[in-house]
């Protein structure tokens, strides 16, 4: 692309239901040339080659293949904002419980599984990552932001925290997007309700949704990169 550089807000999601849920409202309160998202296909950091070392370069890997899919240069890019589930990651070890059940299971308390040692060793990668992208500013010199759904973006947007099919959470998110796409004041009312939107800075909601089991539960910051 050549001439003037565009002025973009890139939203980087884990998977097409949150790109479907967000694409068509998002845009409505930023005002800048685009609000671009791509997909990261799943968790970037509980990525089994990721680490505090390598978690930049694979997010940037990312950035560069949604600016060679829509010709755009790295000048055109205003913001990267990162959105995440939590997954109760937080938690003690203590919060996490066996449990003879086929999926994991998240309560307001303690995440129940049958693979112990993975979900703690999980959660303890996604801890260490998250704490290096919360201190990051930017990457590539882009202006970089990380936000949270908890314990995941269903758990948010549709207060279902219980696991879903594919097909679930497609039929959640085109219902979702037909819904508030005309109405954005009832999306500001849903990620504004006080019981969803954790007051504060930027360091103060991460300091929240760290605290105890607060990222079992039912908090978002996203109002801090839409308004």
């Amino acid at each position: 692309m050549t001439g003037k550089a565009q002025q973009i807000v890139l939203f980087l999601v884990e998977g097409v239901t949150d790109k479907i849920s967000l694409e068509a409202i998002i845009p409505h309160f930023i005002e800048t040339d685009e609000v671009g998202f791509h997909i990261t296909a799943g968790d970037l950091l509980t990525n089994e080659y990721a680490t505090t070392r390598n978690i930049i370069t694979l997010i940037n890997e990312n950035v560069k293949a949604y600016m060679r899919k829509n010709g755009f240069q790295k000048g055109d890019l205003l913001h990267i904002v990162h959105l995440i589930d939590t997954d109760g990651a937080f938690v003690s070890a203590e919060n996490v419980y066996y449990a003879d059940c086929t999926d994991i299971v998240y309560l307001s308390n303690r995440i129940e599984t049958r693979n112990l040692e993975h979900i703690i060793a999980r959660n303890k990668q996604k801890t260490m990552i998250t704490n290096k992208l919360i201190e990051t500013s930017s990457i590539n010199k882009i202006p970089y932001s990380i936000g949270f759904f908890s314990c995941n973006l269903e758990h948010v947007l549709h207060n279902r925290r219980e696991h879903l099919s594919s097909a679930q959470k497609m039929n959640l998110a085109e219902g979702f997007a037909e819904r508030y796409s005309d109405d954005p004041d009832g999306f500001i009312r849903l990620i504004m309700d006080p019981q969803i939107m954790v007051a504060g800075d930027y360091l103060t909601t991460w300091s929240f949704i760290k605290d105890g089991v607060n990222s079992l539960n039912r908090y978002s910051n996203l109002h801090l990169f839409i308004f």
